[in-house]
């Protein structure tokens, strides 16, 4: 006589999910249902009977999604560091923050780590809590600006374009902000800013493209040599997962 199985714990949360009833909330990109706590993420890996959840409408909010773009600035996915030396002999020197992007682009895996470039020089972040305070006074102001000055721009600023102009009132150090913006499109981003400065009493200077001598070659070299047992350059951040090796044997 053959004794079926206990159902694994899986085998249990799978079954859940196929009979739920599912009650959907939408948060930073992807739909978890509140009751099975399965979550949808990608359109080519849903179950068909979870995909109408996927397209549920998503409401553009422009504070989360500029602390989204912070926090991508601050601490974006770590990147293996022989991966990351693929990606420094593409970048020039100096470079402006398009060559770097361009260098990541080529790499599906990490097109949108490309701030990652700065944390791996071990470079500290000039951001502060008066930055921050100045970026919300813009935002929070911008309907009244547009239409005191007859804007005709339907967005806000660019975030890392506002960030430029923030820093570089106080003489920070802009060449960090990940600005990729052409020299173009910074030009009609100044005449507005322009009048910004007007109406809260700033300096205004004209933005160029910034460009970093990130010393290419010493950085290669001491990879090379001290980075022996694939550590990262960042002293506080070791490679501990599967998949490192030494970049010796590569």
């Amino acid at each position: 006589m053959e004794i079926d199985s206990e159902p694994t714990a899986e085998e249990n949360w799978l079954m859940q999910v196929k009979t739920c009833d599912h009650k959907w909330d939408r948060r930073h990109g992807y739909s978890s249902c509140v009751r099975c706590a399965f979550s949808v993420m990608d359109p080519e890996y849903v179950f068909e009977y979870a995909k109408p959840a996927f397209y549920l409408p998503m409401v553009y909010v422009r504070k989360q999604y500029f602390m989204k773009k912070i926090r991508e600035w601050t601490d974006p996915m770590p990147i293996q560091t022989n991966i990351m030396c693929i990606m420094l002999e593409r970048v020039p020197c100096p470079c402006s923050w398009k060559n770097i992007f361009d260098a990541f682009k080529a790499d599906k895996r990490h097109r949108k780590d490309f701030t990652y470039f700065l944390h791996f020089l071990g470079e500290e972040l000039d951001y502060t809590d008066e930055d921050a305070m100045r970026c919300d006074m813009v935002d929070n102001s911008f309907d009244e600006l547009k239409e005191k000055f007859k804007w005709t721009i339907k967005k806000k600023f660019n975030i890392y374009y506002l960030l430029y102009k923030i820093i570089q009132m106080r003489g920070g150090k802009t060449y960090l902000v990940p600005n990729k913006l052409s020299k173009s499109a910074l030009d009609k981003y100044d005449v507005l800013w322009a009048q910004v400065c007007e109406a809260f009493g700033w300096q205004f200077i004209v933005s160029d493209i910034v460009k970093w001598d990130w010393q290419k070659e010493k950085i290669l070299n001491s990879v090379a040599e001290e980075e022996k047992d694939c550590y990262q350059i960042i002293p506080k951040i070791k490679a501990v997962e599967d998949g490192y090796f030494s970049l010796k044997e590569t």
